[in-house]
């Protein structure tokens, strides 16, 4: 059998045949190359930029409920937080402690109101921020106070606002739980003050001349 000549002709069939394995080189060696890109790609070294632009868009340490939370937060929480520092919340503070020195105001109890700021106040974290129109930092203790009855100490228990007065309560410390020495409480309402009182027949928080509660005035 010959050797076809060089100037042979291609029938239609073969021509197709021809163009169709040229068209599946040609994909072959554009998917090897695509490949080829995402793997450069998945180890940073020959990325796009465009491409990780659009993928980009969360701090990778972000996880869903923090996320979730970055997207709710309201205009001043986000400038307060941009700020390094967030409103406080109502309530108890274990990282506050009452300054040594500090004068007792009520029975066998050492009391100070004021801002975060006052140096009767110390704290063992970030010193939080409060809104000075609504809200006032209380601490207590009842360690080297002068006392006529014994007891176990006093720690801070809670507050509550009657008729526009604040009327915060102590109880004795238990042993083996830490002590709670202040909080941060609302202002009275104008005209009215606040209180301090003791829970149950501890002798910490009655007033000096025996009352019932130890009223502190409106505060600072």
């Amino acid at each position: 059998m010959t050797a076809p000549s060089p100037h042979a002709r291609f029938f239609p069939s073969q021509l197709w045949a021809v163009c169709g394995l040229g068209w599946l080189l040609l994909a072959c060696s554009g998917s090897v190359n695509a490949s080829a890109k995402a793997k450069a790609g998945s180890d940073g070294s020959s990325a796009s930029a465009d491409g990780d632009a659009a993928w980009d868009t969360l701090d990778e340490s972000q996880d869903e409920d923090q996320t979730s939370a970055g997207a709710t937060l309201t205009a001043p929480q986000v400038a307060a937080s941009q700020a390094g520092s967030e409103m406080a919340l109502l309530g108890a503070r274990h990282d506050l402690l009452l300054a040594s020195g500090t004068p007792e105001r009520c029975a066998c109890l050492a009391v100070a109101l004021g801002q975060p700021d006052s140096p009767q106040f110390s704290w063992t974290g970030r010193r939080p921020s409060i809104n000075p129109s609504a809200q006032m930092v209380i601490a207590l203790s009842s360690d080297n106070v002068p006392c006529t009855e014994a007891g176990p100490g006093a720690s801070y228990m809670g507050y509550v606002k009657i008729g526009g007065d604040v009327i915060v309560t102590v109880e004795a410390a238990v042993a083996g739980r830490p002590v709670t020495q202040g909080a941060i409480i609302p202002r009275p309402d104008p005209g009215k003050q606040i209180y301090v009182q003791p829970d149950g027949k501890i002798p910490y928080g009655r007033g000096k001349g025996g009352e019932a509660r130890c009223a502190l005035g409106a505060g600072q």
